[in-house]
C-alpha cells in the first residue's frame, strides 16, 4: 500500500502542477487580451489565440497583413515608448469607432516582421474560412528581391506552410520530409499547445518579460545609447541606402520567380473566395527612394506589381497616399505615428467604397 501511495506522489505533483498552470495563465494572460496584443509572430502557439479569437468575435471581423509596417515595433527603435497605441491598426480602431460608434467591431494586427508573399500566402488560407469581412494587406517591392528566391529564403516564418488547424481551433504541426523524431516532437508540442494553457501562452509571457527587462536597461543606459547611436546614424544610413540599392536592382516579376507565383497566388485564392480585400502600396520616403534606385526603374517595376494586382478581379488596390509627406517616415518605409494616422484615413475611405454595410 505504501508503495502503492509512493508511485501516486509524482502523479498528483504533475497534476498539480498542470492546474495551477492553467490557474495562473488564465488569470494573467486571458485570451482576448492575447488576440489583440502586438507581438512579432514567431511560433504558431503566438498565432492560435488570435485566429481563436477572430473565430468566436460576433461583430465586423477587420484583419491586417504584412510585414514590420504592420508590426509597427519600428517606432519604438525610434523613441516611441508607446508604439502600441500608434500603430496602423490602432489608428483604423480609433477611426472606425469615430464613424460606427454602435458597431462592435475588430480590427486584427498580424503584421510579421520580415513578411514576404510566401507567408502572406499561407497565413491567408489560414484567416479566409473565419469569416472575415474585411482583409488589408500591405506589399512593396522589397519582398520580390532575388535576396528571397533561395529555397531557404522563401518563407520568413517557414512553420505557416507547415501548420494546420482545424475548425475548431485545434493546431497540428506537420513538417514535410521530417524523421521520425521530428514527428513526434511535432506530436508533442501540438498536444501541449492544444490541451495545455501555460504551453501554449509561453511565448507571450517571454516576450512580455523580456520586454520589461529592456525597458528597464534602457533607462539605466539610455542617456549612453543615445549619444552612440547619433555618432553613427550617418554611417547607417549608408549601409541601408547600399543594402536598398542591392535588392531593390535583384527585383524581378518575371513568373518564374518564387515571390511573384506567391503574390499571384495570395490575390488570386482571394478573389475565388469572394473575399473583400484592400491591398495597398506602402510607399517609400521620396527622398531616401531616389538614392535607392532611379525614378525610371523604379516606375518601371513598381507598374509591373500594381497591374498584377489590378488584373485580378474582386481586389481594391490603394496606390500612393498623397498627404504623406517625408515628416511622416521613419526610415526608407517605416511610418511615425502622425503616417500612420494618414494611411488610416485613407483606407477608412477605400473601406467605405468597398464596402459601405460595414462600417456605415
Amino acid at each position: 500500500m505504501r508503495r502503492f501511495v509512493l508511485y501516486l506522489i509524482p502523479l498528483f505533483a504533475v497534476l498539480g502542477v498542470w492546474i495551477a498552470g492553467d490557474l495562473l495563465s488564465v488569470r494573467c494572460l486571458d485570451d482576448e487580451r492575447l488576440a489583440l496584443d502586438i507581438v512579432d509572430i514567431q511560433h504558431p502557439e503566438q498565432l492560435l489565440p488570435k485566429l481563436d479569437h477572430l473565430r468566436r468575435f460576433d461583430g465586423v471581423k477587420i484583419v491586417i497583413l504584412g510585414d514590420s509596417l504592420i508590426y509597427g515595433k519600428t517606432m519604438e527603435a525610434h523613441g516611441d515608448a508607446q508604439w502600441r497605441e500608434h500603430t496602423l491598426c490602432a489608428a483604423l480602431r480609433r477611426k472606425l469607432g469615430q464613424v460606427a460608434p454602435d458597431k462592435k467591431i475588430l480590427v486584427l494586427n498580424l503584421g510579421i516582421n520580415g513578411a514576404l508573399p510566401g507567408d502572406l500566402e499561407a497565413l491567408a488560407r489560414l484567416i479566409v474560412p473565419l469569416e472575415v469581412d474585411m482583409l488589408i494587406v500591405d506589399t512593396h517591392l522589397r519582398p520580390f528581391s532575388g535576396d528571397f528566391e533561395a529555397p531557404d529564403e522563401r518563407f520568413c516564418r517557414p512553420w505557416l506552410d507547415e501548420v494546420h488547424i482545424d475548425g475548431d481551433g485545434n493546431l497540428r504541426l506537420g513538417g514535410k520530409g521530417r524523421s521520425w523524431l521530428g514527428r513526434s516532437g511535432d506530436a508533442v508540442g501540438s498536444f501541449l499547445t492544444n490541451h495545455w494553457d501555460p504551453y501554449r501562452k509561453r511565448h507571450f509571457l517571454q516576450e512580455r518579460i523580456s520586454a520589461s527587462s529592456a525597458f528597464a536597461w534602457g533607462r539605466c543606459l539610455g542617456t549612453r545609447r543615445q549619444t552612440n547611436s547619433t555618432l553613427d546614424d550617418q554611417d547607417k544610413l549608408d549601409i541601408l541606402l547600399l543594402k536598398l540599392k542591392g535588392r531593390l536592382d535583384s527585383v524581378s516579376f518575371a513568373e518564374d520567380r518564387f515571390q511573384r507565383s506567391a503574390m499571384q497566388g495570395l490575390l488570386d485564392y482571394l478573389s475565388r473566395q469572394r473575399q473583400k480585400t484592400i491591398v495597398f502600396y506602402a510607399t517609400e520616403q521620396p527622398a531616401l527612394l531616389k538614392q535607392a534606385i532611379s525614378p525610371e526603374t523604379y516606375i518601371q517595376k513598381r507598374s509591373q506589381l500594381e497591374n498584377m494586382i489590378l488584373s485580378v478581379p474582386g481586389i481594391f488596390y490603394r496606390g500612393r497616399v498623397d498627404s504623406l509627406t517625408a515628416d511622416d517616415y521613419l526610415d526608407f518605409s517605416h511610418l511615425n505615428a502622425s503616417g500612420y494616422e494618414k494611411l488610416a484615413d485613407a483606407l477608412v475611405h477605400d473601406m467605405s467604397e468597398l464596402a459601405p454595410d460595414l462600417i456605415d
